[in-house]
């Protein structure tokens, strides 16, 4: 981390001395400029960053004495070495007074300059990198609270930052049921400890149970940061035996927009399943086609359900494919599972309700393998649960009719004609639809027209009579009787509140 000084002194030939004499690269200090009297080293000091001034006091226009007190004003972060004659002793202690620690005699000599700027070095190199640290953590809560933020990276001495965020792959098959904290923790300090040994400093933290946001910056004059980020990944891999996914923002030097740079960047994570590479940025991301047909999906998972001996695996594997080939959000997998369980598996049993209708952390299940694995966990305990509870088949049996009536709703159908397709008898039939559903197959088959009367009442312009009949009903107003006795309200009212919350 190299400081920058600023040599300030009336004869030139002595300035040239101080700049020549001492190894200035070699203590990691950069001398930005030579000034002949105070008000020259302000206006540099006004438009270059100064952490060090080496001043003589006596001087034309304005002496070292005005220049410490207008520094110590102004420029609070920059510190001032004094020289001073034996004979000008008195105005080091002014100097002294004024807050300035230390000073040197002339002639200077050479060892004890370098010895004092080392100590001042080292002081000012541990206060930057408190600062910097602190100035981080505010970057990054900003972000995470949606705040803009009012941090100057000029004013700081920051040459840029970037943002990475981090997530294990497979979380909850990786992790399972170990403690967390120590591996997230020997996670997030893997990534400390590998940037630092980069001469980087950083600022991670968790904003998610699998998600680390990094902050890092860069001190100095510098080109880029070079994209350490695949080392990173591997050494994470070696050492701690994770596999990780990483996705990183543009180098960036100011803060302005940072906010659209932090929602890109977790944006650009939760896809990080769709690509085939760990490392990336979020220019990466594939587009998202995600035009799923949800009818046909249900219908599709409920021929699946009415075989005989449904093959559970098969069936999620096909489902999911669909959603790996449009490169779906895994949050919109998971809204639309549970709609599709909802409308499907309309009799799950109760002593196990749905995993996919609870809470589902899609940082955690965070890959199609883990959400697919909790649709299969779902299908399978629904279909043992029947099976148990008939194992004549006569859930098969249901299983096929309601299929049928879900199919055919739109005609006149009658409990004759769905018995006949399952091959029992019009009163077996009653039987088993009421044992399953819990409805008289009239009733049942008003819930299946009345629900579909909802879809089109929201998503179509037709008129009500129009649907009516799409739906089954040849007379409008017993359509308009049952619907009414159902939901309370009027087609049309109900019309008018749906098309009304969605705006």
């Amino acid at each position: 981390m190299n400081l920058k000084l600023l040599i300030v002194d009336d004869e030139p030939i002595i300035c040239q001395g101080l700049r020549m004499t001492v190894p200035w690269n070699e203590l990691g200090v950069e001398v930005v400029g030579e000034a002949y009297d105070g008000e020259d080293a302000l206006q540099i000091m006004q438009e270059t960053h100064v952490d060090i001034i080496l001043t003589d006091v006596t001087m034309p226009v304005m002496d070292g004495l005005i220049l410490t007190e207008k520094v110590s004003t102004f420029f609070p972060h920059i510190k001032t070495i004094i020289i001073s004659g034996y004979d000008e002793f008195e105005y080091a202690q002014k100097a002294m007074k004024l807050g300035v620690k230390d000073y040197l005699l002339k002639p200077v000599d050479i060892d004890e300059l370098i010895e004092l700027i080392k100590g001042m070095q080292k002081n000012i190199v541990e206060k930057k990198m408190k600062d910097m640290i602190m100035n981080m953590k505010q970057l990054l809560s900003s972000l995470v609270m949606k705040q803009e933020s009012e941090l100057d990276l000029a004013q700081q001495g920051y040459n840029g930052y970037q943002l990475f965020c981090s997530e294990i792959k497979d979380y909850a098959s990786t992790i399972g049921t170990k403690d967390k904290s120590p591996i997230k923790e020997a996670w997030r300090k893997s990534i400390t400890e590998q940037l630092m040994k980069k001469g980087v400093l950083s600022v991670s933290t968790f904003i998610d149970e699998n998600l680390l946001l990094t902050c890092f910056t860069i001190i100095g004059e510098s080109d880029q940061f070079p994209n350490y980020f695949l080392e990173i990944k591997e050494t994470i891999q070696q050492e701690i035996n994770l596999s990780i996914s990483l996705c990183y923002s543009p180098f960036v030097k100011d803060t302005k927009g940072l906010s659209e740079t932090y929602n890109k960047l977790i944006e650009g994570i939760k896809l990080s399943h769709c690509l085939d590479k760990s490392v990336f940025t979020f220019s990466d991301i594939p587009n998202i086609t995600a035009d799923i047909d949800h009818h046909k999906l249900e219908k599709r998972l409920s021929q699946f359900l009415g075989e005989e001996n449904p093959q559970i695996h098969s069936c999620v594997d096909d489902i999911f494919s669909i959603f790996e080939g449009k490169n779906m959000f895994l949050d919109d997998i998971v809204i639309l599972l549970k709609e599709v369980e909802k409308t499907v598996l309309t009799h799950f049993p109760e002593q196990q309700a749905r995993i996919m209708s609870k809470g589902i952390n899609t940082t955690v299940y965070n890959s199609y393998n883990e959400l697919k694995a909790l649709f299969k966990e779902d299908l399978e305990t629904y279909v043992k649960h029947h099976q148990t509870i008939d194992q004549n088949g006569q859930y098969w049996l249901i299983m096929k009719a309601v299929q049928y009536i879900k199919e055919h709703y739109a005609s006149d159908l009658k409990a004759s004609e769905v018995a006949n397709v399952i091959n029992v008898s019009p009163n077996y039939f009653s039987q088993l639809i009421k044992q399953e559903t819990g409805k008289h197959f009239n009733d049942y088959l008003h819930e299946v027209r009345l629900n579909q009367a909802k879809i089109l009442l929201k998503e179509t312009p037709y008129r009500v009579f129009e649907i009516a009949e799409m739906v089954g009903y040849k007379d409008y107003k017993y359509f308009v009787h049952i619907f009414k006795k159902s939901t309370s309200t009027t087609p049309t009212k109900y019309r008018n509140v749906v098309t009304t919350l969605e705006v």
